[in-house]
């Protein structure tokens, strides 16, 4: 069972995502936060294998976060959404250490194969996945 963590400040975006993640029988979805800062929190208080994480704003960005769960713990697989496919936030998305990068009209298509590659013993998902719209 792959543990997920859910951040974006859209409530109806997380509805959507938690629905669409509950359905697979190999995810859980073991929260849902609005903020980088309440990732940080949530993250080490449930340890989840996979945060997929929003482009959030300040105090807490989710650059920010992404680094600071990736310094706490490497093995958390992180995975930026956007609603844009911008080469600077892909940019600042690997800076910080994310594992993934998904543009979210295309989230539906993109992150099941994406969760299904990946190996929870590897820190970062397999080079296939990565050509298909990744970092």
């Amino acid at each position: 069972m792959m543990r997920i963590l859910l951040v974006d400040d859209n409530p109806d975006f997380l509805t959507a995502v938690s629905g669409l993640l509950s359905a697979q029988k190999y995810l859980k979805v073991v929260g849902r936060v609005p903020t980088g800062r309440q990732a940080i929190e949530r993250a080490r208080e449930l340890k989840p294998d996979v945060v997929l994480m929003s482009i959030t704003r300040p105090p807490t960005n989710c650059f920010e976060a992404t680094r600071n769960i990736k310094q706490w713990n490497e093995a958390v697989r992180v995975i930026i959404l956007s609603l844009y496919d911008d080469q600077e936030y892909r940019k600042r998305a690997e800076a910080a250490g994310a594992d993934g990068f998904v543009v979210k009209s295309r989230f539906a298509e993109q992150i099941l194969p994406l969760l299904q590659e990946s190996d929870p013993g590897r820190k970062r998902f397999s080079r296939k996945f990565r050509r298909i719209k990744a970092l």
